[in-house]
């Protein structure tokens, strides 16, 4: 099963392919004494178990949320056990294995914080080696605009990436998130986990501030109780102030459980 992270997609990355951008290096000359570039993966956000768990659950797992997390836990504190008890685990697709760094004085020397500490080294396995070998890439210029959400925080109860309290106020902190542009399809949207689920897109007026990287507004009234969404959004924005030609997009990480 080719598992990809929902929450991250970007518009133009619809196929799967790593993202690389590439940015120009002035600082090594060739003999055509142009400059080369240098490639960096663009990246998608950071996902924790939660997030692969509702990934999982999306593409038809047998499990439940609960059962996956619960899962990697007791799988994780397994190889933890094993690592320092001074084996090597070979997972799969990773090899794990524990290292000793800095100098020891002497043959009686003991272990020192500071001058000796223990690491942790995670190499690909052959299958995973494959996989790297045969990934394909999708190269662009560097600097191209992505949007980003990095948090939502529920202004009624106070906490972060955990709930969204009907007729209160939100604040969605990210990258290039102003939403501008002339478009039907522009806008803020509470998207219903179920994939049959309703869309709430919110209307302007209820928009209080609206900044690149800062959106306040308020939560529409019309969000089921006890059911969970994603915000999405929908925006022309670009750094220049003109708008892009194609609207991008954005959803957050976490599932909001409505109030």
């Amino acid at each position: 099963m080719n598992i990809r992270t929902l929450s991250k997609e970007k518009l133009d990355y619809k196929t799967g392919s790593l993202p690389v951008a590439l940015y120009p290096e002035k600082m090594i000359k060739r003999k055509d004494k142009e400059s080369g570039y240098y490639g960096r993966i663009m990246s998608r956000g950071k996902f924790n178990i939660e997030t692969i768990a509702d990934d999982l659950v999306v593409y038809g797992s047998k499990r439940s949320r609960e059962e996956i997390i619960s899962g990697w836990h007791e799988t994780c504190a397994a190889i933890i056990d094993r690592l320092i008890n001074g084996g090597t685990v070979e997972a799969d697709f990773f090899t794990f294995s524990l290292q000793v760094k800095g100098l020891f004085n002497s043959p009686q020397d003991t272990f020192k914080k500071g001058q000796n500490e223990v690491c942790l080294l995670v190499k690909p396995t052959e299958k995973m080696q494959d996989i790297l070998d045969n990934l394909k890439c999708k190269v662009s210029l560097g600097k191209s605009i992505i949007s980003i959400i990095d948090s939502v925080y529920d202004g009624k109860s106070k906490v972060e990436n955990e709930c969204l309290t009907r007729g209160g106020f939100l604040i969605v902190k990210g990258q290039n998130i102003k939403i501008l542009g002339n478009d039907d399809s522009v806008g803020l949207y509470f998207v219903q986990e179920d994939a049959q689920g309703e869309v709430v897109k919110l209307s302007e007026n209820m928009i209080i501030s609206n900044k690149p990287s800062e959106l306040y507004c308020i939560i529409p009234e019309e969000l089921k109780a006890d059911t969970r969404y994603k915000i999405n959004i929908v925006t022309k924005y670009s750094r220049n102030g003109k708008e892009r030609k194609e609207a991008i997009s954005c959803m957050n990480d976490c599932l909001l459980t409505v109030k």
